[in-house]
């Protein structure tokens, strides 16, 4: 592996989403060269903003694949692969106001490129912004098959004085609901049998009162006309921020309350 170039303008933005996105491009060059090869991460400047390629010397990929390889759940990975990793580098990009482009051909790697609007200067984030705690006590059910995103949320959620639950599927989570109160649903969307879509509809079904949030890798891909038709009350993107979260949250309960 190999980092060429110099330096580059800053860029406005949350670093831990761009680390996220050149993880996810580093370990996928990586995962394109099984028997090895050259990696290179190289750095620039196009007009005021900043460039980042990652090139490798892999297996490439057809132009059919090169096309959709943005998409939500494509995937060539086989069943080891989400399909999520490049659909959340495209949605983190755009959301930083940048692109991010492929070029690749079969047996001759591949360059993705990544281009972020260069920022004059980083502006403070707003005072008074801080989440406030919840107003009454309330019970908040994460439904998510990654372990990790569980225990996140638990302690995320429970150091702002919210009782969590949680289940790692949608019928154990459902059951959960049947059997104690909950004020609030956050539910992954890809999950093996049961998806976040049939959660919502399910607990629409069952509890047509109980406000339901889901969380994803690809929120900007979403249409909103088809949240709107399944009463998602709001979307998370991943990776997440804290404070999004938590005023996600409140503002679902502000609402159901009807404050």
């Amino acid at each position: 592996m190999e980092v060429e170039g110099g330096s580059v303008p800053w860029v406005a933005g949350r670093p831990e989403e761009l680390r996220e996105v050149f993880t996810n491009l580093l370990t996928n060059a990586l995962e394109a060269m099984p028997e090895g090869g050259r990696l290179v991460l190289a750095l620039g400047t196009e007009e005021s903003g900043a460039v980042v390629t990652v090139r490798d010397t892999g297996i490439g990929m057809s132009s059919e694949t090169a096309r959709r390889v943005f998409e939500p759940f494509f995937t060539t990975k086989g069943p080891q692969g989400s399909g999520l990793g490049l659909a959340v580098v495209w949605g983190i990009v755009a959301r930083h106001g940048g692109t991010v482009e492929v070029a690749s051909q079969p047996g001759e790697g591949s360059t993705f490129t990544v281009r972020l609007p260069g920022a004059r200067s980083v502006a403070e984030p707003p005072t008074g912004s801080a989440p406030a705690r919840p107003a009454r006590p309330a019970r908040v059910l994460v439904v998510d098959d990654e372990a990790g995103v569980r225990a996140v949320l638990r302690e995320l959620l429970g150091g702002e004085g919210y009782t969590v639950v949680d289940a790692p599927d949608g019928p154990s989570g459902l059951a959960l609901c049947e059997t104690e109160p909950v004020d609030v649903v956050l539910s992954d969307v890809s999950m093996p049998g049961m998806s976040g879509w049939e959660v919502v509809e399910a607990c629409h079904a069952r509890f047509p009162d109980l406000p339901v949030g889901l969380i994803t890798g690809w929120g900007d891909h979403l249409d909103p006309a088809q949240l709107a038709r399944h009463g998602v009350r709001f979307v998370v993107a991943k990776p997440f921020q804290a404070a999004e979260v938590l005023h996600r949250v409140g503002d679902a309960l502000a609402a159901s309350d009807g404050t």
